[in-house]
């Protein structure tokens, strides 16, 4: 199937790293002691879990996160001594779609990335922001189209398929037909092929891929 027709795809095309992105935290100057700098971001309630940018003047030098750093008090190292480095593959831009992401993340090994807005470093964007409630609409996007493609498979063969479910599974099956289509007239009714299709659609994922 073409990607673009995929209902998975066209869903998660429309969520951008810009609707999953968490806040940075404040900027930090990359000469000031690394202590002092976990210090001043205590203030927040949420500022430890967010990422502050270094800066040495108005250029991005590198990343800070005070929720990893254990220094000491007495310790005279700066934040340019335990800071970490923004490669090229922590950047993307903000209109990447939610596809690309979980690719993304697929294939790279950082445990989050930078979101890019024009010229500004906007946020970051985690593997676990994946399953965000937005990033959960594309998750289940992909679940529909996963039953639809495997309801496909298993139109090619219907009553094969229909015989080798449990009389249990069938009989929920029939629960459910006569549920969603009692109202529908003709639908209970309709012949044997074509209800064994119907019956189908009534059937759970996990039954479906069996």
């Amino acid at each position: 199937m073409n990607k673009h027709r995929n209902p998975f795809y066209r869903v998660s095309s429309l969520v951008s790293a810009s609707d999953l992105q968490q806040p940075l935290t404040e900027a930090v100057d990359a000469k000031m002691n690394a202590f002092a700098a976990y210090f001043s971001l205590l203030g927040g309630p949420n500022d430890l879990d967010r990422c502050s940018l270094v800066m040495d003047e108005s250029e991005i030098v590198g990343q800070f996160w005070a929720i990893d750093y254990a220094g000491e008090e007495s310790s005279d190292e700066t934040v340019r001594d335990v800071m970490g480095s923004i490669p090229l593959s922590m950047i993307v831009s903000a209109n990447t779609s939610f596809f690309e992401l979980a690719d993304l993340f697929a294939r790279r090994p950082h445990p989050f990335i930078f979101i890019v807005d024009g010229t500004e470093v906007t946020g970051t964007v985690s593997y676990l922001d994946l399953y965000s409630r937005i990033g959960q609409l594309c998750l289940l996007a992909l679940a529909f189209h996963l039953e639809s493609s495997a309801e496909e498979l298993c139109f090619v063969r219907a009553q094969q398929c229909w015989d080798t479910l449990s009389p249990g599974r069938r009989e929920r099956a029939e629960n459910v037909f006569s549920q969603r289509q009692v109202s529908v007239h003709g639908m209970l009714t309709s012949p044997d092929n074509v209800r064994i299709l119907k019956l189908l659609r009534c059937t759970r994922l996990p039954t479906k891929v069996r």
